[in-house]
């Protein structure tokens, strides 16, 4: 299904909402990225919490899922989003 078809199925806000995303602002237009997003960390909660990944594992799901033709842009940039800043919270920094 491509973008349009998602555009003309999910109606706009009519005024743009904001959300705070660790110390980002977001200003979102509908609720696929922030549906994306909670999908997204949740999916790490369930699938990867207890895991070790590499990253290439990581390259490889981001790929997959901004290329991810089920679902608009916006909802597989909010999936990735939300996947990892749960990843993020583990607590460790690459440093």
């Amino acid at each position: 299904m491509s973008e349009t078809e998602h555009d003309a199925q999910q109606p706009l806000i009519a005024t743009p909402e904001r959300h705070l995303i660790g110390n980002a602002l977001i200003t979102v237009t509908d609720d696929q990225f922030c549906n994306g997003y909670t999908a997204g960390y949740l999916t790490y909660h369930v699938h990867y919490r207890d895991r070790i990944v590499s990253e290439r594992e990581i390259y490889e799901f981001m790929i997959k899922h901004m290329q991810d033709v089920t679902h608009t842009d916006r909802w597989n940039t909010g999936f990735v989003l939300g996947w990892v800043a749960k990843m993020h919270e583990k607590g460790k920094n690459c440093s």
